[in-house]
């Protein structure tokens, strides 16, 4: 779970603020970083950021590449 001290600690103010630093952790090719914050997200940030994704239209709005990404996401996550 990514809790709220840990979200300071990385001098940010909201969740939203670490689900941006995860797209940009994949996008900047920081994979290892990427796989780590996706697996610190609990079950309900896991399904909040999934939803996140769908809402903002990642990935320039190309709704392929949104799911690849999507896909990415999913494989990354250690269940």
């Amino acid at each position: 779970m990514i809790s709220k001290n840990y979200i300071k600690n990385l001098d940010f103010e909201t969740i939203e603020d670490v689900y941006n630093y995860i797209v940009d952790s994949e996008i900047n090719g920081a994979i290892s970083q990427f796989k780590e914050l996706i697996n610190k997200l609990s079950k309900e940030q896991f399904k909040e950021f999934l939803s996140y994704i769908d809402d903002f239209g990642y990935m320039n709005e190309d709704h392929e590449e949104q799911q690849k990404f999507k896909n990415k996401v999913i494989n990354a996550r250690i269940y």
